[in-house]
């Protein structure tokens, strides 16, 4: 019985996924319960992986579970709220890639052409795509065992939420298209796929031990996410503080990445 926790926590976080799916694509309202939903599953990926470790139950099916999960929360359902966000944006801005009005007495051709109007949505998909490239390479990497080789897939789809939730925060004093449109949005998932497929190696927070000298860079990523999350949850900008984190996140560990070559 014990030995199935690790595998029922990583199916919780599948049905996460699943039902942001739903959520997401059933109403631009309900963008940032998607949002929440990825929040909640990157926990219980966490705790699966912990889980694991700690009852010693670490098997081929659980890996190849967790990425697959992983692939529908932290990459189609990101694809599919930034597919929403890129739609939301042309309306807002009111721009119409197609005019199909003139095609409505044909039922098969105003189908056809309402396809084609989604066309400036599809980008957003590459979001998932890239991430099953990234959970593909990172299940047969064997150097990614105490670290990772670009940016994890719940990272990028943290990142994909807190810009969701500061664009739904309500109470907010500014318009949605003063802060975001299509090429910002565009910028945005271009540059995180790049992140994902990159060489660029990230920190774990697998910790072994609790070893200062062993952990110090993994020390220094929670020190300083856990003081960005305090100052922004004092200015009312928490959502903001999560964005910051990961970027936080890509740079220490850059950094980090950059000394320990300098070293060898």
């Amino acid at each position: 019985m014990l030995r199935s926790i690790p595998n029922f926590i990583t199916i919780l976080n599948l049905t996460c996924g699943c039902i942001g799916i739903v959520l997401v694509l059933s109403s631009p309202d309900y963008l940032k319960y998607g949002a929440f939903l990825i929040l909640i599953a990157g926990v219980l990926d966490f705790l699966d992986g912990f889980a694991a470790r700690l009852l010693n139950v670490k098997s081929e099916i659980g890996k190849q579970l967790d990425s697959l999960a992983d692939v529908v929360t932290f990459g189609v359902l990101p694809s599919m709220m930034l597919f929403e966000l890129l739609k939301l944006t042309y309306d807002v801005q009111g721009i119409e890639w197609l005019n199909c009005k003139h095609l409505l007495p044909d039922y098969q051709a105003h189908v056809a052409c309402s396809i084609n109007q989604m066309i400036p949505y599809f980008p957003a998909f590459l979001v998932a795509i890239f991430s099953a490239i990234r959970l593909a390479k990172f299940n047969i990497d064997t150097r990614q065992v105490d670290g990772f080789i670009g940016l994890p897939t719940p990272a990028n789809a943290i990142l994909v939420s807190s810009l969701v939730l500061m664009i739904s925060n309500e109470g907010q004093d500014f318009e949605f298209d003063e802060i975001i449109n299509y090429n910002f949005l565009y910028s945005f998932i271009f540059a995180s796929c790049i992140l994902m497929v990159s060489k660029i190696p990230m920190i774990s927070l697998k910790f072994k031990n609790i070893s200062w000298n062993l952990n110090i860079w993994r020390y220094i990523l929670l020190i300083g996410c856990i003081t960005i999350m305090l100052f922004t949850y004092i200015k009312g900008l928490s959502y903001f503080g999560m964005g910051l984190c990961i970027i936080y996140y890509i740079i220490v560990s850059i950094i980090s990445g950059f000394l320990k070559k300098e070293k060898e």
